[in-house]
């Protein structure tokens, strides 16, 4: 009698958590898979990712409950076990996660995430059509008034979650291409400055002025005035002093 085929796979998810996670392979799926070859499943509640399977396991670690792939996407491995070894071992040297190794590792166009973005290939022509799924027609007119779609956004247009493989379909003939979309994290920090206007900056008597008239009308506006004028004159006396590099002796 032939041994059972492993029900788990432990899998390299690219997210930045520093370990692999095991999931269950469907009855149906269990034939077709192999270390190397890349899987979808989700992560947490709501996201999808293209995953790879590290290794094949009967047993799972106590006290989890694991997750079903959802589907296959290579007939062949795409990374072999050697690669996949020193994929680990680069997490382990760099104290880093396998899945931020396999994020850099893996080149994009073969991973399908849930805002991975699919647009109209430059080659596409109307005889492409043919041949094709419902489904798989229906993205594609969809595309046509619409620049590009997120794979989320495909899910929402056909009414279910497991739409990977007709993504998949559409990138294998040419129909389609994929591209990733990544959001400035940088973000810059600002200082809000002020200044006096430029007419007061060249009439002193002007400006003194505008510190009388605001005493009587805005006695708040004028101690915020006559302060920036103050740290302002301050301010200007110590550059002249630098550039001149004066030296001041106090005597007690």
């Amino acid at each position: 009698m032939a041994n059972p085929l492993p029900s788990y796979a432990v899998l390299i998810v690219p997210v930045p958590i520093d370990r692999m996670f095991t999931y269950f392979i469907p009855e149906e799926l269990r034939s077709s898979a192999q270390p190397g070859k890349r899987v979808i499943v989700q992560f947490g509640s709501r996201k999808f990712y293209t995953a790879i399977i590290y290794e094949l396991v009967d047993t799972i670690p106590e006290g989890i409950t694991p997750k079903s792939i959802d589907h296959i996407l290579d007939e062949v491995p795409v990374i072999d076990t050697i690669h996949l070894k020193f994929w680990k071992w680069m997490a382990d040297y760099y104290l880093c996660g396998p899945g931020e190794v396999m994020k850099a590792a893996l080149p994009a166009g073969l991973r399908v995430e849930s805002e991975t973005k699919i647009e109209i290939h430059k080659q596409f022509s109307e005889e492409m059509l043919h041949g094709l799924q419902q489904h798989e027609q229906m993205i594609v007119m969809s595309l046509k008034d619409k620049e590009n779609l997120s794979i989320s956004e495909i899910q929402k247009i056909l009414g279910f979650k497991n739409v990977f493989h007709l993504v998949k379909n559409l990138l294998t003939k040419g129909i389609v291409k994929s591209f990733e979309e990544y959001a400035e994290r940088f973000v810059p920090k600002t200082e809000t400055l002020i200044s006096l206007a430029p007419e007061f900056q060249s009439d002193e008597a002007k400006l003194f002025e505008l510190a009388n008239v605001l005493s009587k009308k805005a006695p708040k506006q004028s101690d915020v005035l006559v302060y920036f004028i103050h740290e302002t004159t301050v301010s200007n006396n110590k550059k002249r002093c630098s550039d001149r590099n004066c030296q001041s002796d106090f005597t007690i």
